[in-house]
């Protein structure tokens, strides 16, 4: 099939439609963290005055729900006529896991890390407003929170041990980086948003089009984003464009 042209409204239409899904990448940026930053201090709350598990828990399950929420929200935004595919397609089970058990995995690890910072913070006695704005303050890098390298400090030096079930070790996931529960629960969101938007804009021009030319709205290097670059025919779903995290690609649909 010979490739398609395509028009000066056109492109500027995919460009717009890119502007409009970084828009809502950043929005979901901004709700985790401003999600985060509301249920923290009540996390600590709760364990400094020594609250059941129960009630923890309720509150865990309130931040996965809130989190969920709002990136269906963002995945769906105003295409209401392919709501139930998006979040069909959000909610998919890949690898075992859902969109949902990630979310709830990261909390966890979260509330882990809230724990151990509470439990160490109590030991150097802070009071509960100090362990909350340096808990907040660490929220990217929980490895470098103040308390963290106080306690370690003493801990080598011999003033103090270590408690059972504290562990003040670095956590580490994937390849051995240190990523944070808030940069994770990001990264998991953000995507979900994205690759809706990606999947909409297919659902949306699919049956009326005959081809779609890929291109890169980003100067960084990247294979991946590279390797799409140019004019695909529309056969099925199998040449759906691709999504990964961070791609800032754009679809120009003939």
């Amino acid at each position: 099939m010979a490739e398609e042209k395509y028009s000066r409204s056109q492109l500027e239409a995919a460009r717009e439609y890119l502007r409009r899904r970084l828009e809502d990448e950043s929005s979901m940026r901004g709700d985790v963290e401003s999600v985060l930053s509301t249920y923290i201090p009540l996390l600590v709350t709760l364990l400094v005055r020594g609250m059941s598990q129960s009630d923890i828990e309720e509150v865990l399950d309130d931040l996965v729900a809130d989190l969920i929420a709002d990136c269906e929200a963002l995945s769906v935004d105003d295409h209401d006529g392919n709501r139930d595919a998006l979040l069909l397609f959000l909610h998919q089970d890949i690898g075992g896991k859902t969109i949902d058990d990630r979310i709830r995995e990261r909390v966890s690890t979260l509330y882990d890390e809230v724990f151990t910072l509470v439990a160490i913070g109590l030991l150097l006695g802070e009071k509960e407003s100090s362990i909350v704005t340096s808990i907040l303050s660490s929220m990217k890098e929980p490895w470098r929170n103040p308390m963290l390298l106080t306690f370690r400090e003493k801990v080598q030096s011999g003033e103090v041990s270590v408690p059972a079930g504290i562990d003040i070790s670095d956590r580490h996931y994937g390849k051995g980086v240190p990523v944070s529960s808030l940069v994770a629960l990001t990264d998991i969101t953000v995507y979900g948003v994205s690759a809706c938007w990606s999947l909409n804009d297919w659902l949306e021009h699919k049956d009326s089009s005959s081809g779609y030319y890929v291109f890169r709205g980003s100067s960084y290097d990247c294979d991946e984003c590279d390797s799409h670059v140019g004019y695909h025919p529309v056969s099925d779903e199998g040449s759906l464009p691709l999504y990964h995290n961070h791609c800032k690609c754009y679809v120009v649909w003939v």
